[in-house]
């Protein structure tokens, strides 16, 4: 992955790849060579390892370029300047939610249907489980409708205490529940979203 990541940035400076004989080593000096003299905004999103910030980082600061980078561990890396981002607000939440139902936002005046805002507490404003909400209040067929509430029950049931997996995890089994098709169809889906679940991150299915 930071191969690719690399011959990315690479192509982005130079427009040419680089080539798959070389060494780490040798990759590394073509990069700092790419963005030698370049003044360039470099964004390292979701960084997990403090490793893979040398390994991508060859953004020349003297020439003044910046670097942002994105991840969800505290205190991965020193210096720079930190800035935590904490959960949208409950108005953007609802926005957040009606936009992955592809519904209607044109009223301006903050109007939404009934049920949006106990469904947006809990989805606990995560952006992740507000998304599956959307989609699932979309495939219950509510996009249009005045009152959403009919799918809080449903919520409530799968991201009650005695459920593991957090807000995301019960978003994706009330999900299941919105499930078109045949018995089998359905079953199918099921047992392909698990077989998902069983491959790491990062690993080519062919």
């Amino acid at each position: 992955v930071i191969s690719k990541l690399q011959n990315l940035c690479h192509m982005q400076c130079t427009g040419k790849e680089l080539s798959s004989e070389l060494s780490s080593e040798e990759k590394k000096e073509a990069l700092q060579q790419a963005m030698s003299g370049k003044r360039v905004l470099l964004c390292l999103d979701d960084l997990w390892e403090e490793d893979h910030e040398a390994e991508l980082n060859f953004a020349d600061v003297s020439a003044g370029s910046k670097v942002l980078i994105s991840t969800r561990m505290k205190a991965l890396l020193d210096g720079g300047h930190q800035v935590e981002v904490g959960l949208p607000s409950a108005s953007d939440s609802a926005r957040m939610l009606l936009a992955a139902a592809d519904a209607d936002m044109s009223d301006g005046g903050g109007h939404h249907p009934s049920g949006v805002g106990e469904i947006v507490d809990l989805c606990g404003r995560l952006p992740l489980a507000l998304g599956i909400a959307g989609r699932l209040a979309a495939s219950l067929g509510l996009v249009g409708t005045e009152d959403w509430s009919g799918m809080i029950g449903v919520l409530k049931e799968e991201l009650r205490e005695s459920h593991s997996g957090g807000a995301e995890g019960g978003m994706i089994r009330a999900s299941l529940r919105g499930l078109k098709g045949s018995e089998t169809e359905q079953t199918s889906v099921r047992s392909l979203l698990l077989l998902f679940g069983l491959v790491p991150e990062d690993t080519h299915c062919p």
